[in-house]
């Protein structure tokens, strides 16, 4: 929905930053707040993120179905208090490679499902590996 505003990408591409871009972001703008994103913001998203698997996981696989995954988007918002919130998560994320960081992203993030999900019950043949 916020592609359609008209600040859209406005600030920055896609209205995308990455952990290090955030964290520029707050050394530029709150100097005198000495923000640290990856001790005080990413342990918030990590615990809501924690905190949603745990309190759904017996809705998203009632049957306990072997070798099946799912992938979920976070989307979280950040108050002038550094307090991280869930706006949403999405079961069907968009994995659209619309600004250089998500083309960036994207991709790995791929490789690193089918690492994770197929490749220990689908292994590649003794002879790629050689």
């Amino acid at each position: 929905i916020q592609k359609f505003s008209n600040s859209y990408g406005k600030y920055e591409d896609g209205n995308k930053l990455s952990y290090k871009e955030f964290q520029k972001h707050f050394d530029f703008h709150c100097p005198d707040q000495n923000i640290d994103f990856e001790k005080k913001i990413y342990p918030q998203m990590r615990k809501l993120a924690i905190d949603t698997i745990k309190s759904t996981f017996m809705r998203i696989d009632p049957n306990k179905n072997l070798h099946s995954f799912e992938l979920f988007g976070y989307d979280f918002m950040v108050d002038e208090n550094q307090k991280v919130w869930l706006i949403e998560v999405n079961t069907n994320p968009c994995l659209e490679l619309s600004s250089s960081l998500l083309s960036r992203l994207i991709p790995a993030l791929i490789e690193n499902v089918v690492k994770i999900a197929i490749d220990p019950i689908f292994p590649a043949p003794e002879w790629v590996n050689s």
